[in-house]
């Protein structure tokens, strides 16, 4: 399923600020061109289901509520930034311009104060040909990502659409097993090392060479006569 995103946008150009007349309705006139030609770059090139107010206008539709439902029921609010829109944002607008603007405004910083991580999930703020950069408020700038779009064909729009679809543009190859390292060093020791010294059983040394041999009966009796003897020179003496 394609992703959903608003177009939230202000009517008004920046060029057609200082404009009057006939040259402020063809600003306006154009600047609208250009965020509606954006709106259907992301349908066409994006695989995004983007939505915005004026092709709604030939409907009965409830335009102090629409914006509002819209931003909140979309995956997304694509915010097209420029001075109006900056002022509607942070509440300087004059009460009777940009309802419409003000009304989906209130919903991102209601959003904002809620939750700050599906604020800056939801919310991507663009900069168009025909605003600037500078336009952008202060709190969107440290609290989300923000694009510069030039042109709306599938180069111009590849960021933007990398941060909708969830695309990196850079992948890491997978990670591998761990490799067989064999342990290296000393070898296992020995009983006597394992032990130490004074440590551990004794070891019972092999018999070498012939048995000893049993006395002869000759020898005994010479024996006990020497004993025998030896007695009685103990008992003579007292």
């Amino acid at each position: 399923m394609s992703p959903t995103a608003l177009v939230s946008w202000a009517h008004d150009s920046d060029a057609g600020a200082t404009a009057v007349g006939a040259a402020r309705s063809a600003a306006d006139g154009a600047w609208r061109a250009t965020v509606l030609d954006f709106t259907n770059a992301l349908r066409v090139h994006g695989g995004v289901d983007a939505d915005i107010d004026v092709a709604h206008a030939h409907e009965p539709t409830d335009w102090a509520r629409w914006g509002s439902q819209q931003a909140e029921d979309r995956d997304f609010v694509v915010a097209v930034v420029n001075r109006a829109w900056a002022r509607r944002f942070d509440g300087k607008e004059k009460a009777t311009r940009g309802s419409g603007a003000v009304a989906e405004a209130n919903v991102l910083l209601g959003l904002f104060e809620k939750d700050r991580d599906e604020f800056d999930r939801k919310v991507i703020p663009v900069v168009l040909p025909g605003a600037d950069k500078d336009d952008l408020p202060l709190r969107l700038r440290g609290t989300t990502s923000w694009f510069v779009v030039e042109t709306f064909d599938a180069a111009g729009l590849a960021p933007l659409l990398r941060r909708i679809h969830g695309l990196a543009e850079t992948v890491l190859v997978p990670v591998a097993a761990a490799p067989p390292l064999p342990a290296s060093g000393a070898s296992a020791p020995s009983d006597a090392h394992a032990h130490g010294p004074g440590k551990g059983p004794a070891r019972a040394r092999p018999v070498t060479g012939r048995p000893l041999a049993r006395p002869a009966a000759h020898d005994l009796g010479d024996r006990r006569a020497v004993v025998a003897r030896g007695r009685g020179a103990r008992a003579g003496g007292g």
